[in-house]
């Protein structure tokens, strides 16, 4: 392959790879089963600390306040991504005067907020589904669930993209689209009403279904959250009864619970 050549060149090569824990890549795996005989050096990056969050936030906002650069820092939680954002935010409202403003642009879920509602409703539509999902869910059935043609669903997922807001997992089983920060997911589910959370429910649930290979797992949390009572019981069975089969013995604990949950006390 491409990857292979380049790596086979005899040049030395130094070689950047970023990726969250919960999502290396195939990249990383394609190094690991290569056996090219590649010095790696893997460092985990923690949180900045206090001190390094407000240096940061102080370097990108050199004519604020302190308070609004100590803001800044203790709102981002020790997230570069974060600080940036906000610090943007705190420059474009420089002008503002009013505290409705200032606490906005050092408000990490209204800045999040205010980014949301500047994309196409397309892209809206499509941040909420996933949203709702609660995990990374494939961009195919996002697309269902979001009521989004492939074209359409293509450029929402561009422009969320684009926007740091959403990310592109590749695996074997297709593209999924997750959220590049688990708080941006929770600034934007907040955005939903409780009924427009269970219809989204419904439709991611319906979406799966229609899939060449029907996830039960998904199928019994969505059907669940629908308040879908027979087909969360349906599923949730069919998932315990995988799960026993697979030893994987927690999870068809979690399936079993939902189970007697949705069945009556007379049937029990």
């Amino acid at each position: 392959s491409s990857r292979s050549d380049l790596l086979r060149t005899g040049r030395p090569l130094l070689i950047l790879v970023s990726y969250r824990e919960d999502a290396a890549g195939e990249f990383l795996d394609f190094l690991d089963e290569a056996e090219l005989g590649i010095e790696q050096e893997r460092l985990t990056l923690s949180q900045l600390s206090v001190a390094a969050a407000r240096s940061l936030a102080r370097h990108l906002l050199p004519e604020q306040t302190a308070e609004v650069v100590d803001a800044v820092a203790t709102e981002a939680g020790g997230s570069p991504i974060f600080i940036q954002q906000l610090a943007h935010q705190a420059i474009s409202q420089a002008s503002a005067t009013s505290a409705a403003s200032t606490t906005s642009a050092t408000n990490v879920d209204a800045v999040v907020r205010e980014r949301v509602a500047l994309l196409p409703e397309d892209a809206q539509r499509l941040l909420l589904v996933v949203a709702v999902a609660g995990q990374p869910v494939p961009d195919s059935i996002a697309a269902r669930a979001a009521l989004l043609d492939e074209t359409s669903a293509r450029a929402a997922a561009f422009i969320a993209t684009s926007a740091k807001l959403l990310a592109m997992r590749s695996s074997k089983s297709g593209v999924q689209l997750e959220f590049t920060h688990d708080r941006l997911r929770d600034a934007i589910g907040a955005l939903t009403s409780s009924e427009q959370a269970t219809e989204i429910h419904l439709r991611l649930a319906t979406a799966f279904l229609e899939h060449v290979q029907p996830d039960v797992d998904a199928l019994t949390r969505h059907f669940a959250a629908a308040g879908e009572v027979e087909r969360t019981r349906q599923y949730s069975a069919l998932a315990a009864e995988r799960a026993e089969l697979a030893f994987a013995f927690d999870r068809a604990a979690q399936h079993l619970a939902i189970l007697a949950r949705f069945t009556p006390e007379q049937e029990a």
